[in-house]
């Protein structure tokens, strides 16, 4: 039989059914083998030809490129669970896993609905790392080095102040008005803040300026695998192109011995004399290469000569009078346009039209050609683009310049290159300091009292200063995907992320909050199990159990449970991309089927436990590809029908409005009337309707109401209270 049905089926304390224990090491280490072997049967499908006669949808993660050494992107067509994937393997961190989880989840579901799905995601979130971060509590690079300390309002400014006994003080309400602001007081922080500065300006003591911070961010970011900047700088004759012949400037073996990825800042390449002292092109004289190097996120043209996707990196000196087209392409058509050392955020531009290659990824005469682009950039751009918010800003702006352009100049089939941006919050993670130095502390300097449950510094035995803040390594707070992984599977994972936080809102990472969700998962296991053990007739076939009659009522409640869940499971993931909302409401709906196993082998058991399970899919891929083959009984020899082929649900709005409770009416706590209403009524339609009843009017006597008690109910079976009090 499947892989988890050699689970050890335990009593987990505080579940009230049978389930799979999760903290056990064997479960774990069935989830891996689910995690592997669902990702082994989508590899295999790569060649499957793709769909042409669906609608298009392209969802793309912004940036889906590695950040750390020795990365390797590989083009890979997949018509699998869902998607087409750019399989990268590099240093990522939980924060990337976010992204890419969502991005995932949203193309899966898609797929479901019928669409031709294309998305750039990594294939599974078990082979991502956690990369390195720097970051201190003020940035001299910011505006003036200099910050405004409000610890009444500024978690790191409060500690400091508390740490040396600063005053704090209240200004702003919880309404964003100000308080204890003298003539200020009351207004909103917009309008206040606008008074202020103009009193300020009235009064010559300050005025209003905007702080510019256009950062070339992918050019000073110095490091030994960027693309090198193609200049060579002469004293007699300034800055010079390197010829077009020479290209691409190759960076120096790092078996070279006088490689030194250690130094003390700057570029490595500057320190190596044989590689950056040359010959000038234009005179002969000696001169010396540009040792600054482009980040991952450059602008290329490919070579006539290159495999698929192998690039050739071209780039002007900002002097130079005039474009040059590239020669060393065979389209030399396209004209490379690239400003090196601009303050005019040159990294930024980089990065801005990459989506567009994705279209015409093995293409070797150009970049990318209108005609191949057109299938999925020609309704509006790109469908949905999901992305950090610290990049909501000027890679917008200049993407939506670049594609303008090309839409102008080159047959860009649009104008817009996205149509919906989703942004996602930060992810957090728990930090530790010494209440004395405020330094941050190691996972091995700090202990947990076991009295009272409280962090201390081991060293001293002071309670420590702990917070929510982006996870860094300089903060010791970081996670390991892998770690994850290893201990819980892949889909576990998946659920914490996307059910800790709606994706705009910042997310703190609890490893505590991964025993919740591998316990639902294995609860839908103990569902999917215990309801096909319950099919089984005595000679080994299978069969459907028929209900009694006594039962109607009950079955009648599932059904609208289940429609209820298909229409907020839907709403949640296609139109507010609530993913949190759709996980909740599938627990709901777990909830309601465990609460009914005697219904276990019914044909409304099984459609109810078949649509849970299908609609699990896009959030945790792998364990509901394998429910659905248990569910369909199949045997492991045979290949196993994949959840991900399956239709989305739809929900009938008949049985929505069938679906009605049973009122009490009562009048001074005493009952007076009960009503039959629709299940979605809501309180003052209720009121409404109850005041129309003869014997309720009758007892109301023409006194005024004093008050309104409604109580909904709670559970299904269960009657819904409306007290009037006279």
């Amino acid at each position: 039989m499947m892989l988890l049905r050699r689970a050890q089926r335990t009593s987990v304390a505080g579940l009230g059914r049978r389930t799979f224990s999760a903290p056990t090491p064997k479960p774990a280490r069935l989830s891996q083998e689910v995690d592997k072997k669902w990702q082994a049967i989508w590899d295999a499908k790569q060649a499957t030809p793709h769909a042409t006669d669906k609608p298009k949808f392209y969802c793309l993660s912004m940036f889906p490129y590695p950040s750390g050494t020795h990365a390797c992107m590989q083009q890979r067509g997949l018509c699998t669970a869902s998607l087409r994937y750019d399989i990268m393997i590099g240093q990522l961190h939980i924060g990337h896993v976010r992204v890419y989880t969502i991005s995932d989840c949203i193309s899966r579901f898609k797929r479901m609905q019928g669409y031709d799905v294309w998305n750039h995601v990594l294939r599974t979130i078990s082979i991502l790392q956690v990369p390195l971060y720097l970051a201190e509590y003020v940035l001299p690079g910011v505006g003036t080095g200099a910050v405004m300390g409000v610890p009444a309002h500024d978690d790191r400014d409060a500690v400091f102040a508390s740490h040396h006994n600063l005053p704090i003080s209240v200004v702003l309400a919880d309404d964003d008005t100000l308080v204890a602001s003298g003539e200020y007081s009351g207004l909103t922080a917009s309008i206040a803040n606008d008074k202020l500065t103009a009193h300020l300006a009235s009064t010559n003591q300050g005025r209003r300026h905007v702080q510019f911070r256009l950062r070339d961010w992918l050019v000073s970011r110095q490091r030994y695998w960027g693309t090198p900047v193609p200049v060579i700088h002469c004293p007699s004759c300034g800055p010079v192109g390197v010829p077009l012949q020479d290209l691409p400037v190759e960076l120096p073996s790092l078996l070279d011995p006088s490689m030194d990825l250690k130094g003390s800042g700057g570029s490595p390449l500057a320190r190596m004399a044989h590689w950056k002292n040359c010959s000038c092109p234009s005179c002969g004289g000696p001169a010396e290469r540009d040792t600054d190097t482009l980040d991952t996120f450059v602008d290329r043209c490919v070579a006539s000569s290159s495999e698929s996707l192998a690039v050739r990196p071209l780039a002007f000196c900002r002097m130079e009078a005039r474009s040059k087209a590239c020669s060393h392409c065979v389209a030399p058509q396209w004209t490379v346009f690239f400003l090196v050392n601009s303050n005019a955020g040159g990294g930024t531009f980089c990065s801005s039209w990459y989506y567009l290659r994705y279209g015409d990824a093995t293409n070797k005469a150009a970049p990318f050609t209108p005609t191949n682009v057109t299938k999925w950039m020609s309704n509006g751009g790109v469908d949905m683009y999901i992305g950090g918010i610290e990049h909501a800003i000027l890679h917008l702006l200049y993407s939506r310049f670049v594609t303008k352009f090309l839409a102008d100049h080159h047959g860009v089939p649009t104008s817009e290159p996205f149509k919906q941006l989703l942004a996602q919050g930060m992810v957090l993670g728990r930090t530790y300091k010494s209440p004395s130095t405020l330094r941050f502390l190691k996972p091995d300097e700090i202990v947990v009292d076991k009295t009272d449950g409280s962090v201390r510094e081991a060293s001293t035995n002071d309670v420590v200063v702990t917070a929510w803040e982006k996870m860094s390594k300089s903060k010791y707070n970081g996670v390991d995907p892998q770690d994850i992984c290893k201990q819980y599977g892949a889909d576990v994972a998946r659920l914490l992320v996307l059910f800790k936080a709606p994706p705009s809102h910042e997310l703190e990472w609890d490893e505590a909050d991964l025993l919740g969700q591998s316990r639902w998962l294995m609860r839908i296991w103990g569902l999917v199990l215990d309801h096909n053990q319950a099919t089984v007739a005595g000679g080994g076939e299978r069969k459907v159990l028929s209900i009694p009659p006594t039962y109607n009522d009950q079955v009648a409640a599932l059904r609208v449970a289940l429609h209820t869940t298909i229409k907020k499971v839907t709403e949640a993931l296609h139109e507010t991309q609530s993913f949190n909302v759709a996980i909740a409401e599938l627990m709901k709906l777990s909830n309601r089927l465990g609460s009914l196993t005697h219904l276990q082998g019914s044909q409304d058991f099984a459609n109810a436990l078949e649509a849970l399970v299908i609609m699990l899919a896009p959030l945790a891929p792998h364990n509901a590809s394998e429910l659905y083959a248990t569910l369909c009984h199949v045997d492991p020899s045979v290949t196993s029908p994949d959840v991900h082929d399956q239709p989305w649900p739809t929900h009938d709005e008949a049985v929505l409005a069938s679906a009605q409770v049973q009122v009490v009416v009562q009048v001074r706590g005493k009952t007076r009337e009960t009503l039959l209403v629709p299940a979605d009524a809501d309180a003052a339609t209720l009121e409404a309707l109850a005041l129309q009843q003869p014997n309720v009017a009758k007892h109301m006597d023409g006194k005024p109401i004093r008050k309104v008690i409604f109580v909904p109910s709670k559970k299904p079976g269960q009657h819904s209270l409306l007290n009037f009090v006279i």
